[in-house]
C-alpha cells in the first residue's frame, strides 16, 4: 500500500550469569520470531525472570500474554498477572535488575520510556537497549529522528536522555536498526546541564 512503511521492532534477550531478562515483546504478529529466537538460544518461556517493556507502543509491547505470571516492567510500575506494585523508579532515576543489568527512565518518545544499561558484556563493554529513544544510528549520525513523523511526547527531553545514554554506553541496541558502536564524536556533553532536571522529571 503507497504510504505504508514496515515497523520492525527490536526484541533483546539478555543473559545475567542465569538471569535471562527480555526487553520488548515485538508486535503482535512477531509470535513466530519471538518464539524462534528464544529457541534458537535454547531458553524456554519460563526461563525468562523479567520482561521489560521499553514503551507502550503496539510495535514493542505484543506476545505479553506469554508472561502473564512473570514480573514485568513498565515505567515505574511492575506488573504480575493482575498485580500492580510501584518500583524503585517511582523515586530514582533507576534501579538495579541484576549484578550487571540496571534500568533507567529516559523519557522523551514517550512519557514512559525506559532504557536498559547492560554492563561487562564480553567484547562490548556497556551496552544500551533504548526502545525509540534512539530508533536507529541516524538519530545520532544524522541528527535526524525517523520517528518525528508519528509523534514524540517531548522532542527536547528525547535528545537530552539520548545523550545521556550515548555518553554511558559503548554500544547501542536501538528501537529499530541493527546495533550500533558509540563513535567518539557521537558523545555529547550538553546534556549535563539539566541532568538533575532530566533524571528526575516525571
Amino acid at each position: 500500500m503507497e504510504g505504508q512503511l514496515e515497523s520492525v521492532g527490536a526484541i533483546t534477550l539478555i543473559n545475567d550469569n542465569g538471569f535471562y531478562v527480555l526487553i520488548d515483546t515485538g508486535a503482535s504478529s512477531d509470535t513466530e520470531r519471538l518464539l524462534h529466537s528464544l529457541s534458537k538460544e535454547s531458553v524456554t518461556l519460563d526461563q525468562i525472570n523479567t520482561v521489560v517493556i521499553t514503551h507502550g507502543h503496539p510495535g514493542h509491547m505484543g506476545n505479553m500474554n506469554f508472561f502473564a505470571q512473570k514480573p514485568i516492567l513498565f515505567h515505574s510500575m511492575e506488573y504480575v498477572g493482575r498485580h500492580v506494585t510501584p518500583t524503585a523508579l517511582k523515586e530514582r532515576p533507576y534501579r538495579k535488575l541484576s549484578q550487571n543489568i540496571e534500568v533507567w527512565k529516559t523519557p522523551g518518545h514517550t512519557q514512559h520510556d525506559l532504557t536498559v544499561l547492560v554492563h561487562n558484556v564480553a567484547g562490548y563493554g556497556t551496552m544500551a537497549v533504548v526502545g525509540d529513544l534512539i530508533p536507529n544510528e541516524q538519530l545520532i549520525s544524522e541528527k535526524r529522528d525517523i520517528m518525528l513523523e508519528e509523534g514524540v511526547w517531548d522532542a527536547a527531553i528525547k535528545r537530552q536522555n539520548a545523550n545521556l545514554i550515548i555518553c554511558l554506553a559503548d554500544w547501542v541496541v536501538p528501537g529499530h536498526g541493527q546495533p550500533f558502536r558509540v563513535l567518539p564524536h557521537y558523545r555529547q556533553v550538553l546534556f549535563l546541564i539539566s541532568f538533575d532536571v532530566i533524571l528526575y522529571k516525571k
